[in-house]
């Protein structure tokens, strides 16, 4: 209508004020999610795979702060986007949602130089990430969390972290197990093993020789420790050994003969675990002449101070009559006694005090001698001579414990015999 004059008059029956609105998927967990629209069209493709959220705790420095998500084909499906891009020196959060297949995934994290700061390339200050699967495949639970490594001042890349989503990730090491370097963890050889693990202990029972690092596997030796030293004089080459128990079974050797250096004055250690027992030392000589300065010792950890045993090979006399060289009996530990052979008759003549087993070798004492004199005696011409012993006993007496002394023709010294003869045998 229009009115009189300079005034019009304008009516408004029904205004409606829109801003354009953004037409798309609004569900971030769905594979189509349009992070720009601000309508729900109805077109969101569910997420069958994993609802995966990402949850970002600045710190107090997260300007400074940078990180991506990879997956195993290196692209980047999801990040921070830039340094700078969280608020300066506030702690905040970020929540980023997504929907990603089975994959392992790399969490990169960034600490970088920025506006002149000079306390960047320190890690994160306090800066988080979470990984968390919420379904509908994963369950509600924390798949990964950490941190940015301090890099000492130095900004850039701050460390990554392997994430499995779905599946497990391989770990790289070392999977041989007797590798000292072993990764237990490890999924796939990288081909970095090393060394040897074992028992280090020479006194213990599982002993190995060969180990460069050791496993804690060592079982105690709950025996006797024994330490054999080996001193090889000037023809080490020529000897041999080896130490026996008592069913003949070798617990320590040299291993043969050349096998010490030659002409090499030279020292063997070995170390042992041993149970209680009599053993032999048994010892060899090639050429013949005993070990020419060489000889052994036997130590226990019960005598601190001197060897148990200790000896040297028998010269055999000489060149060819190379081989045994004599052995000798060791007692190790207390209760086993090793055998002293010898005569354990104390009435005996050669009655050994030392000995504690019997080798049938006594010699009986003669019997007590009955006081026998000569009653008559004759001389005839040429050989017709004889004297007569009386007995003054009721017993049958041997002569074979007795003699008679005589001389020949006129003695040299009147009174003094000049030699003894015995009683023909069976004489009584």
């Amino acid at each position: 209508t229009y009115g009189g004059g300079y005034i019009g008059d304008m009516a408004i029956d029904n205004i409606s004020v829109n801003e354009c609105a953004t037409y798309g998927c609004t569900d971030p967990f769905a594979s189509n999610y349009n992070p720009l629209a601000t309508v729900d069209d109805g077109s969101c493709i569910p997420c069958t795979e994993n609802q995966i959220t990402i949850i970002i705790n600045t710190g107090n420095d997260g300007w400074q702060m940078d990180w991506n998500l990879t997956n195993s084909s290196g692209v980047v499906v999801a990040s921070n986007c830039c340094v700078l891009n969280y608020p300066s020196n506030i702690d905040s959060m970020e929540v980023v949602e997504l929907c990603l297949p089975d994959d392992c995934y790399t969490m990169n994290m960034f600490d970088l130089f920025s506006g002149g700061s000079t306390t960047s390339g320190y890690g994160w200050d306090g800066g988080t990430y979470e990984i968390w699967g919420t379904g509908p495949v994963t369950s509600a639970t924390m798949i990964a969390s950490g941190t940015a490594l301090n890099m000492g001042g130095v900004s850039g890349p701050a460390g990554s972290d392997t994430i499995g989503i779905g599946v497990a990730c391989p770990v790289y090491g070392c999977t041989d197990p007797l590798a000292c370097n072993y990764n237990p963890l490890a999924t796939i050889n990288d081909t970095s093993c090393t060394g040897l693990s074992g028992c280090m202990d020479p006194f213990a029972s599982n002993y190995n020789s060969f180990a460069t690092c050791d496993d804690s596997s060592c079982i105690p030796c709950l025996d006797n420790q024994v330490t054999i030293i080996i001193n090889t004089g000037n023809y080490a080459y020529e000897m041999d050994w080896n130490l026996t128990n008592s069913l003949g079974d070798t617990v320590a050797s040299n291993c043969c003969v050349g096998n010490y250096l030659d002409y090499t004055d030279s020292m063997d250690v070995q170390y042992l675990c041993l149970p209680d027992d009599c053993y032999s030392m048994n010892m060899w000589d090639g050429y013949g002449d005993g070990w020419n300065g060489g000889t052994y010792e036997v130590w226990t950890n019960g005598n601190a101070t001197s060897a148990t045993a200790s000896g040297t090979a028998l010269h055999m006399g000489g060149f060819g009559n190379g081989g045994p060289a004599g052995n000798d009996l060791i007692q190790i530990g207390t209760t086993v006694v090793c055998p002293i052979l010898g005569c354990t008759d104390s009435t005996a003549t050669n009655y050994n005090p030392n000995a504690n087993q019997d080798d049938g070798s006594c010699i009986a004492p003669p019997a007590p001698m009955v006081n026998l004199f000569i009653s008559e005696h004759a001389e005839g011409s040429s050989n017709n001579k004889y004297f007569e012993v009386y007995n003054p006993t009721n017993d049958t007496i041997n002569l074979v414990d007795y003699a008679f002394a005589r001389v020949v023709n006129a003695p040299t010294t009147v009174g003094i015999y000049e030699y003894w003869v015995n009683f023909t045998s069976g004489a009584v």
